[in-house]
C-alpha cells in the first residue's frame, strides 16, 4: 500500500471509529519516526506496512468533567488477554515503586485527577479496556511528519548486554520549543535482539511534544514498541494492536495535569516515575506511571518479549528535526551543565531482575550517545552515597 493510500485509508478509519479518539489519532502521525539510533532507515516501512488499528465495538461513550470522552469498549480477540492476564490490582502490587529521595526535591507528580470510571465500564473481565482520548477537534491538527527528519539524541545505555525484567526512570516534565513539524521526546528504552538487525525489539514509554499532531507545545504521555526493528511492526500508543490498556487513569497521549518544570524555580519542577516491567509470574510486560499500572503489551503480537528478557536500556532525550541547526529544544531547552533547577533530568534509573528489585547502575556499567554534542549536551551521571548511578542532566538548544 503507498504512502497516499495508507493515509487515506486511515483517516477514513477516523470518521468510522471516533472511539479512537485524538490520542490514537495523533499516534498514528509518529509511526514514521524513529525512536532510536539503529532504525532510522526502516520507518517510513513501518508506518507503510503497520497493522491497522483494532477492531473494537464501543458498549457505552462518556464525556466526562474533566473534557474528555471515554469509551468502554470490548477487545477483539488480538486483545484479549483474558486467559492469562492477573488482577492489575496484583500485578502493581508486584511492581516497584518510586523512592522518595530525589523526588524530595520536585512537587508531588500525582497533582492529577483520577477519571471518574463510567457506569457499566467494568475492567473485569480484561476483554474489557477503557479508551479515553482528548476533544475530537484535536483531529484537525495530525499531520503524518515528513520521512527525511534529522534525528539528535543524548543518551545513556547499559554497557553490557544483560539479563533485564524491566527499566525505571523519574522523568523531569518539561515543554521544549518545538518547530513545526518538528518532535522532541524524552523516555526509556527496553530493548531485545539489541544485536540482531531483523529482530530487534524494543519497549518505549515517556513524554513527546509534537505541535503539529496535537495542535500545542504541551508534553504528552506516549509509548511505543516494535518487534522487527521498525520493519514491518509497531506503532505509538494505541493505534495498532499491541498494548491492553485496562486502567482510567491515564490515557495514552494525554497532558500532564500537573503541568510541566518552569526552569530555574526549584519550587516548581515536575516529575514522573516511569516503569515498564515484566512480570514474572504472568511473563506479560506492564507499563506503569506514577505508581499507576496502565496496562500491557501483547504477547501474541510482541512474541520476541514473550520469548525473551531484554538485553538492554536506555534512558535519556530525542529530537527530530527538519534539519541540523532548527531551534527545536531537547529536555528544558537549557544545556546539561546548568544543572537542577535549568537543565531536564532523569533520576534513580535502573533495571530490574527477576526478583523486581530496582538496581542502580555503577558508572562503568551505562555509556554516553551524544548525536551532537555543540548542540545536544548529557552530564555526567552524579552518583550517591553507595556509588550508585542517581541522576543526569540532558538536553539543550539547537541554533543556540
Amino acid at each position: 500500500m503507498g504512502k497516499s493510500q495508507l493515509q487515506l485509508v486511515y483517516f477514513a478509519f477516523i470518521c468510522c471509529f471516533t472511539i479512537l479518539s485524538a490520542v490514537s489519532a495523533s499516534a498514528s502521525a509518529f509511526t514514521s519516526s524513529s525512536l532510536h539510533p539503529r532504525s532510522l532507515s526502516n520507518l517510513t516501512r513501518a508506518k507503510q506496512q503497520a497493522t491497522p488499528a483494532f477492531s473494537v465495538a464501543t458498549l457505552q461513550s462518556h464525556h466526562l468533567s474533566n473534557g474528555v470522552f471515554i469509551d468502554c469498549v470490548r477487545l477483539s480477540p488480538a486483545n484479549d488477554s483474558t486467559s492469562n492476564s492477573p488482577s492489575f490490582a496484583e500485578a502493581r502490587a508486584r511492581f516497584p515503586t518510586a523512592s522518595s529521595g530525589w523526588r524530595k526535591l520536585t512537587k508531588s507528580a500525582r497533582a492529577h485527577f483520577e477519571a471518574e470510571v463510567p457506569t457499566g465500564c467494568s475492567l473485569h473481565p480484561e476483554s474489557m479496556a477503557v479508551q479515553r482520548g482528548d476533544i475530537f477537534e484535536d483531529i484537525v491538527h495530525i499531520k503524518i511528519p515528513e520521512s527525511g527528519l534529522e534525528h539528535c539524541y543524548a543518551l545513556y545505555s547499559s554497557v553490557s548486554a544483560g539479563y533485564f525484567t524491566g527499566a525505571t526512570s523519574t522523568i523531569s516534565i518539561n515543554t521544549p520549543s518545538v518547530q513545526d513539524g518538528e518532535i522532541s521526546i524524552a523516555q526509556i528504552w527496553v530493548v531485545v535482539n539489541r544485536e540482531d538487525d531483523d529482530n530487534y525489539s524494543t519497549l518505549e514509554a515517556g513524554w513527546i511534544v509534537y505541535p503539529e499532531a496535537f495542535g500545542d507545545g504541551d508534553p504528552r504521555l506516549f509509548i511505543f514498541w516494535t518487534n522487527d526493528n521498525y520493519q514491518h511492526t509497531g506503532c505509538f500508543n494505541r493505534i495498532c494492536p499491541g498494548f491492553v490498556q485496562t486502567n482510567t487513569a491515564w490515557t495514552l497521549g494525554e497532558k500532564f495535569p500537573s503541568g510541566a518544570s518552569i526552569p530555574g524555580n526549584a519550587d516548581a519542577q515536575i516529575s514522573f516515575y516511569f516503569g515498564i516491567f515484566k512480570d514474572p509470574n504472568d511473563g506479560l510486560w506492564y507499563f506503569m506511571i506514577d505508581n499507576t499500572v496502565v496496562g500491557h503489551w501483547d504477547p501474541t503480537i510482541l512474541t520476541n518479549f514473550q520469548t525473551n528478557n531484554a538485553d538492554e536500556v536506555q534512558y535519556g532525550g530525542e529530537v527530530q528535526v527538519t534539519q541540523v541547526g532548527s531551534p527545536t529544544q531537547m529536555g528544558s531547552g537549557f544545556p546539561a551543565s546548568n544543572g537542577f533547577p535549568w537543565a531536564a533530568y532523569m533520576a534513580e534509573f535502573g533495571y530490574t531482575h527477576e526478583s523486581l528489585d530496582i538496581v542502580y547502575f555503577s558508572p562503568d556499567e551505562i555509556g554516553e550517545s551524544v548525536t551532537d554534542s555543540e548542540l545536544y549536551q548529557l552530564s555526567d551521571v552524579q552518583v550517591d552515597d553507595d556509588g550508585k548511578a542517581s541522576v543526569f542532566f540532558y538536553g539543550g538548544w539547537q541554533g543556540q
